[in-house]
């Protein structure tokens, strides 16, 4: 079974858990939160990063990962959680109350997104998020097989990818540990 039929197998909560929010650590994350649930605002998880100026780029993720993105139902909850994600919330970091605003969205799933569905996406969520980035299953392995070649090249160390050992992966390819709590009642 190859990367991506794995990556299909599991649930979206395995996903974001167990892949998901642990690759945007090893790609340079310095904080990623779970929001995924009610008070989600369409923010499956949001994270925070540095933008080559030095300041603070923030994002959402949307995952959706139980069949092909094509036209119809699907597409369309799609698109009403990207107009969500667009909702300013409170700073996690900040007890203050200050709020944070999304600079980019990016629409994550195991499997294809068809070329009408990405360009129904873009030219209705682009158009709010100039940065928007749409990773299908291909993507994502491609991803994952990435970071896996850059660890491996430098630290001389083999690894096969397993949805149950990645986060370990993730936290020797990022120098953290990787807490993954359940998402907080406060609405993101």
């Amino acid at each position: 079974m190859n990367i991506k039929e794995k990556l299909q197998s599991i649930t979206e909560d395995d996903l974001r858990k167990k892949v998901i929010i642990p690759m945007m650590y090893a790609l340079g994350c310095i904080d990623v939160r779970d929001t995924h649930g009610p008070y989600e605002k369409g923010k499956d998880v949001v994270y925070e990063t540095d933008h080559l100026l030095r300041k603070k780029v923030y994002g959402a993720i949307i995952i959706k990962n139980t069949c092909n993105i094509s036209k119809g139902r699907p597409l369309d909850n799609l698109y009403r959680q990207a107009k969500d994600v667009m909702k300013e919330f409170e700073n996690p970091n900040d007890l203050s109350g200050s709020k944070i605003k999304i600079h980019e969205l990016i629409i994550i799933t195991a499997y294809k997104v068809t070329p009408a569905a990405s360009n129904y996406i873009f030219e209705n969520c682009g158009v709010n998020f100039p940065n928007l980035h749409i990773i299908d299953g291909n993507t994502l392995e491609s991803i994952i097989r990435e970071l896996i070649s850059e660890h491996r090249t430098k630290k001389k160390e083999e690894y096969q990818f397993n949805i149950d050992t990645f986060k370990d992966f993730c936290e020797r390819k990022s120098g953290r540990t990787i807490s993954i709590p359940e998402p907080t009642i406060r609405a993101y």
